[in-house]
């Protein structure tokens, strides 16, 4: 099964082929004992999905993928899932069951030392907080609790070797810090993510698969 192409494919923005070969995955998938590679190839199916702004049917892959791991006992595996799950749920306008993944993926990581997912899980919690006006997190310092997580999630991630922001979430950054009114803060953020964009266009035409 190819999940990780498919994954791969989503990276480098091939989408559809993402999709069918996600789709083809998990037909073959379906042949055989159901468990985490099924689940894993009905998560990366939502994460295309949800990058193609295709919701409900993001939802859908994502509940399906849950079911298969909660059967399971993969808890490094359901703590990732429960990250994406919150912002599937939250591009579909479900701030309950978004913050109630969040919660729980917390706890996980919390409790069994996954400290490599803190950079996606804070990155996570900022986008609910941004799309939802949601109680202010304990130790709050900074203007809104989209900041607090975002700067969160940067700070974890440069913890992590080899680990390097991603331009999604140094736009992310300078919007927020615009908001906020800090555009010293945000210029710097700005500038920072065009050279990340810079970057991942390098890297994605560099790859054989991105002229698909």
């Amino acid at each position: 099964c190819d999940t990780h192409l498919g994954a791969l494919l989503c990276d480098l923005g091939a989408f559809d082929e993402s999709r069918r070969t996600l789709q083809a995955c998990i037909e073959s998938l379906g042949t055989h004992p159901r468990g985490p590679f099924l689940a894993g190839a009905h998560a990366a199916l939502a994460r295309t999905l949800l990058a193609t702004q295709r919701i409900a049917e993001a939802v859908a892959q994502m509940d399906a993928a849950m079911a298969l791991l909660r059967a399971g006992d993969g808890q490094r595996d359901l703590a990732a899932a429960l990250v994406l799950h919150a912002r599937v749920l939250a591009a579909a306008s479900q701030p309950g069951r978004a913050i109630d993944a969040l919660a729980e993926a917390r706890r996980l990581v919390d409790e069994r030392g996954f400290d490599a997912m803190r950079s996606a899980l804070h990155q996570a919690e900022a986008d609910v907080h941004h799309r939802f006006a949601l109680a202010r997190p304990d130790g709050m310092t900074l203007p809104s609790p989209a900041l607090h997580h975002g700067e969160a999630a940067l700070a974890h991630g440069l913890r992590l070797t080899g680990w390097r922001a991603r331009a999604t979430l140094l736009d992310f950054l300078a919007e927020r810090w615009a908001e906020a009114g800090d555009h010293e803060r945000a210029y710097g953020y700005a500038r920072r993510a065009l050279a990340a964009k810079e970057r991942e266009t390098a890297q994605k035409m560099s790859y054989p698969l991105a002229l698909l």
